[in-house]
């Protein structure tokens, strides 16, 4: 049987940061059934590292580079849930965030996408600072919850059958 939830993280020399990702979401607070994919197209050991960190983590090896799109869309060939979270390497979630993004699909059932607060995974480095607030303005921890005309792919939950019948995540 497939799980509720497929969490889909691409990973790309992502070993400094993805353990963290990880952790938590096998820290959300949730009765549901889910899945952890990670699709590394690393050429170190990232894959096999994490494979011992965490042997319940679905781990796909590509040998080729592949962009987070291309990654994500993988990931989805893979499985079968009904519902797909999308999460970068160097995100990590709230206990709540699934619940949350599930509770306003529940409300809203006309949505096909929710997204949650970015929060900066690297707050000591001034750069990163910067470039977080650059990119991620709209959707710091926070702001009030509403529409927005596009969401961050770095922490997004998504309906299966919606996404694919938008063809997915651009690969180039």
């Amino acid at each position: 049987m497939a799980p509720d939830v497929c969490f889909i993280v691409p990973s790309y020399r992502s070993r400094t940061t993805i353990r963290a990702t990880i952790d938590s979401i096998f820290g959300q607070r949730t009765e549901r059934q889910f899945e952890v994919l990670v699709v590394d197209s690393s050429a170190d050991d990232t894959a096999e590292w994490l494979k011992k960190l965490h042997p319940e983590v679905r781990t796909l090896k590509s040998e080729t580079r592949l962009f987070p799109g291309a990654a994500r869309n993988r990931g989805v060939r893979e499985t079968a849930a009904p519902l797909l979270a999308f999460l970068d390497a160097d995100a990590t979630l709230a206990p709540d965030w699934l619940e949350s993004l599930l509770a306003r699909l529940a409300v809203s059932p006309d949505l096909s996408l929710v997204g949650g607060a970015v929060v900066n995974a690297n707050p000591e480095s001034l750069p990163s600072r910067l470039l977080h607030w650059i990119e991620f303005s709209e959707y710091l921890p926070g702001l009030p919850s509403g529409f927005r005309a596009a969401l961050s792919s770095s922490n997004l939950l998504v309906k299966r059958d919606e996404f694919l019948a938008k063809g997915g995540f651009d690969e180039s």
